[in-house]
């Protein structure tokens, strides 16, 4: 599954071949909608496996509380890479998402063996978390109802949503909200009309970058007025399919925070192996907590705690 390498610039350059703004012109909402939805209809259900990697950035968690041994070092003190595995579901408007790597606990100022897993069924949204961290070696779960699951706006995660979701609940960028800008783009080679949506309340703003031949979205930006940098940007090379056309192969994110808008973490994803529209059973969209998880439920008017007994 070969692709071109995600591009790394953040302001890529204009295209400016007459063709390509002919194409450009003919990227609105309306034709975008068009194909995600075709897409969509596509891929009733889909598994993706995956290698990722993250970093946790030098001093991204240094407004973490510290041991008192601790309190004049950053957090972490270097930039700290952790590699891992990652597995992906689609059933319909069902989802579960898996990750197994290495989380930084600031609290021991060091990291711990991590698995992550995030169901939805269509009415509720599961969450386990094993172990909780690196002092607390209990799972934790949390269920609550819901339009989305909890990883739903991962940023990590958004190109499958952007892929095989379209504008559905899961997909939390509502393309109903975006207007082509009328610029254009050449990123990785490819020619790309820009989609912007603002939101005054927060002063920001969020491009979605769409390949003009193949519809699908390779960057995505969000801007912030008070920054000159994105805060958050992903990059997103596909690999040809003979069923659907395009799939996502491999991204690379950036999120920037603070005050001083520093990157505080990265990420590339990298895909393994996929299957389109395989039978999925539907224990996949459901967590069995395992003895001793603590868990929070809100799925009812009342929240209510409980542990699983052994």
């Amino acid at each position: 599954m070969a692709g071109n390498a995600p591009a790394q610039a953040d302001k890529p350059p204009p295209a400016a071949d007459a063709a390509a703004k002919e194409k450009v012109a003919k990227v609105t909402v309306d034709s975008v909608t068009k194909e995600w939805t075709a897409r969509q209809e596509k891929v009733k259900t889909a598994v993706f496996e995956c290698k990722i990697e993250r970093t946790w950035h030098k001093g991204s968690f240094d407004a973490e509380p510290l041991p008192y041994w601790k309190k004049d070092q950053h957090t972490p003190p270097e930039d700290l890479k952790r590699t891992g595995i990652s597995r992906v579901v689609f059933g319909g408007q069902k989802f579960r998402f898996d990750d197994h790597i290495p989380r930084w606990d600031p609290g021991t100022v060091g990291t711990y063996d991590s698995k992550h897993v995030d169901t939805y069924d269509g009415q509720l949204a599961k969450m386990l978390s094993d172990p909780t961290n690196s002092r607390q070696k209990y799972p934790t779960g949390r269920v609550e109802k819901s339009e989305a699951s909890f990883a739903a706006k991962f940023i990590g995660l958004e190109p499958y949503f952007l892929s095989f979701r379209g504008d559905h609940p899961q997909h939390s960028h509502r393309l109903n909200l975006y207007k082509p800008t009328g610029r254009s783009s050449v990123i990785a080679g490819r020619t790309c009309a820009e989609l912007s949506r603002e939101v005054p309340a927060n002063q920001n703003q969020y491009l979605l970058y769409v390949d003009v031949d193949r519809f699908v979205v390779v960057k995505k930006v969000t801007l912030n007025k008070r920054h000159t940098e994105p805060t958050w940007q992903i990059d997103i090379s596909y690999s040809p399919d003979a069923v659907i056309g395009w799939v996502p192969q491999t991204w690379e994110y950036r999120i920037r925070t603070g005050l001083e808008n520093k990157v505080s973490e990265s990420g590339r994803t990298l895909v393994t192996k996929y299957q389109i529209n395989p039978d999925v059973p539907k224990e996949e969209f459901d967590i069995a907590f395992p003895p001793g998880t603590y868990v929070v439920d809100k799925s009812s008017d009342k929240a209510v705690e409980y542990v699983i007994r052994w």
